[in-house]
């Protein structure tokens, strides 16, 4: 499911490690993502493809 960075508005896409596809740590700052049903908007390899 999509996750949204609520500091930089960018959409990416969730993996099941923790991470976004593009290697972001989603446990680090927990209270800075939040889930959301909007396309991903991450240009980055991994959230693109």
């Amino acid at each position: 499911m999509p996750v949204k960075h609520t500091l930089t508005k960018e959409i990416h896409k969730e993996t099941k490690s923790g991470t976004t596809g593009c290697s972001t740590s989603i446990k680090e700052y927990p209270s800075q993502w939040v889930y959301t049903r909007n396309k991903i908007t991450c240009e980055k390899s991994g959230c693109r493809n």
